[in-house]
């Protein structure tokens, strides 16, 4: 026999609608927080080429000083094809752990220009290193740029 109590459990709960105001707060909050995500992204995406090109660096050194001695040369390109987003590279690590390749293809005057001023040589526990490129001046409208990774 059933008591009312255990009734309580399978009668179906009112739902109160809240009024209007208490929304008011929530859509607020919302919309500053898509303001502050807008902001940032927008900050983001105004960065110089060239500040771009340095943090992919950075980033691929921090991976590169984190792999394994005995990591195979696949799992090094895939690892630092990650690096570089929104860039076409070529990464040769073939002789890693002593050396890695990193090639940015197709980069117009002013993210050579930045790069050159920015990323010619990076020393940590692994440094960074630009081949060919000394100054601005050998930048062209098409730049494939190398660097190599040292761990």
């Amino acid at each position: 026999m059933r008591t009312s109590s255990t009734l309580a459990l399978f009668r179906r709960q009112e739902t109160r609608s809240l009024p209007r105001r208490a929304f008011a707060p929530r859509v607020k909050v919302l919309a500053g927080a898509a303001v502050v995500v807008a902001s940032l992204a927008m900050l983001f995406a105004s960065q110089p080429p060239g500040v771009v090109i340095h943090n992919d660096l950075a980033a691929a050194a921090s991976v590169t000083a984190l792999l394994p001695m005995k990591t195979e040369p696949q799992a090094v390109v895939q690892a630092l094809h990650a690096a570089f987003p929104g860039h076409v590279v070529t990464v040769d690590a073939e002789a890693f752990p002593a050396i890695v390749y990193v090639t940015l293809r197709a980069l117009d005057k002013e993210s050579c220009t930045g790069a050159v001023a920015s990323s010619r040589r990076m020393e940590g526990l692994v440094v960074v290193e630009l081949e060919r490129y000394r100054t601005a001046a050998d930048c062209r409208d098409s730049n494939d740029m190398t660097w190599r990774i040292m761990p």
